[in-house]
């Protein structure tokens, strides 16, 4: 791996309330070798000290939002405080090895078709989580984002993600992959803002930026050589399950509507619908009340309006945007 400790890469890490991690996040960050990272911490209105530990960081750019837009226009914000030719998406619960930036920006550098790179992320323990997927057909929407399907998979043996998930690269050379969940990234900056969609605020914006990646014609690659420890959950883990389950759902939807033919968006309907029917009835029986079929309905129409659950912890739309240029005048 040749050694370009010129090259520069700006590093973007949104935070929501992530002032337990973002210490780890920052100090690798800056001891990465070979190249220069600049980090811009993001932080989403957290409540807790986010951008005080941030501010903390010698060098770091901290933009505090006044409100929580959500991830994607975090990451839009991040991005336009710099003019490095490499950006570097990064979670605050994630932590690259010191080589780990220079080796993904040598394999950006090395092959001409490759628009992004990510590394092997690897839990505390040295274990390689799931992190590569192929895009989501039908049968993964049912057993991994429906509760119906998660819940019959466990009885069959066989969490809905495994079916989902794709195996790292053999004998440790880098190949292209589908898809890849968002921990790490390194993306080249030219055309970046044209990958990032705030119709998703968190879930299935990596799932968008690679097929927008493939629709351009270059390709997501994955460097075993490069490594990454993650705190897997970490980023979403103060959010609700039942919050959680609708905005994978209300994601998917969206995913299938930008990219999927009319019968696949109709099936894709139907299993949700039927999810969340069974939901509607299981708890209000089990509960003996209406107020839980009640709440599950409301989730319902939320969904085929395309709006946030009630307890989401971020603003949309307009409003959301209005926030986004604030701090970008």
């Amino acid at each position: 791996m040749s050694q370009a400790a010129d090259v520069r890469v700006d590093a973007v890490v949104v935070t929501w309330n992530s002032a337990a991690h973002l210490d780890a996040c920052l100090d690798a960050l800056a001891s990465q070798r070979g190249v220069r990272v600049s980090a811009t911490v993001v932080d989403n209105a957290s409540a807790d000290d986010s951008a005080v530990v941030a501010s903390r960081h010698d060098g770091v750019d901290v933009l505090h939002l006044r409100r929580n837009t959500g991830y994607t226009r975090g990451v839009h914000a991040g991005v336009r405080r710099g003019d490095a030719p490499y950006v570097l998406l990064c979670n605050p619960d994630c932590e690259p090895e010191p080589d780990c930036v220079a080796r993904l920006v040598h394999l950006l550098e090395s092959t001409p078709q490759a628009g992004a790179v990510v590394p092997v992320l690897v839990g505390l323990d040295g274990v390689p989580q799931r992190m590569l997927y192929r895009f989501p057909r039908l049968t993964d929407a049912f057993f991994c984002f429906t509760e119906v399907g998660h819940h019959l998979d466990r009885r069959l043996g066989k969490p809905g993600e495994r079916r989902y998930a794709m195996a790292l690269p053999p004998d440790g050379r880098p190949a292209p992959v589908e898809q890849c969940g968002g921990a790490c990234v390194l993306l080249r900056r030219e055309g970046i803002e044209d990958l990032l969609d705030d119709g998703f605020p968190l879930f299935f914006s990596d799932t968008e930026l690679c097929w927008r990646l493939r629709q351009r014609g270059q390709s997501l690659w994955c460097e075993p050589a490069a490594v990454a420890r993650h705190l897997q959950g970490a980023s979403v883990d103060r959010l609700r399950g039942v919050t959680i389950l609708h905005e994978l759902q209300r994601s998917l939807r969206r995913f299938y509507a930008l990219h999927e033919k009319r019968g696949r968006r109709t099936a894709l309907d139907a299993l949700l619908v039927a999810d969340l029917t069974i939901r509607t009835v299981a708890r209000g029986t089990r509960r003996r009340s209406l107020r839980a079929a009640r709440a599950e309905l409301d989730l319902l129409r939320r969904l085929w309006a395309d709006r946030p659950a009630p307890d989401a912890p971020w603003i949309e739309g307009d409003e959301a945007e209005a926030v986004v240029r604030d701090v970008s005048r």
